[in-house]
């Protein structure tokens, strides 16, 4: 199992390499720069806890589908959110 301080590296360089491309993807998806500097801070921190790290083959790929997912979730924290003020 390789150590914190190669994982770092790793993250280091996927986030140097795709940050900015993430970002002008999410906020031409989002339509909001604020909603998707938020969504590509919650996609490096969800990549820092996952056990995909060394297995990640298409970088692009795999952060637009963890983007992706983030939003899925938020959208539903939304609703529940909306359901319950209208309770």
């Amino acid at each position: 199992m390789p150590d914190q301080a190669h994982l770092a590296l790793i993250v280091n360089d996927l986030y140097r390499e795709h940050h900015f491309w993430l970002y002008q993807w999410l906020r031409k998806k989002l339509n909001s720069r604020d909603r998707a500097k938020d969504v590509v801070q919650d996609t490096f921190f969800k990549i820092l806890k996952s056990k995909e790290l060394l297995n990640i083959i298409e970088p692009k790929a795999f952060l637009c589908t963890t983007a992706k997912h983030i939003i899925i979730d938020q959208e539903k924290k939304k609703k529940i959110e909306h359901a319950y003020l209208q309770y």
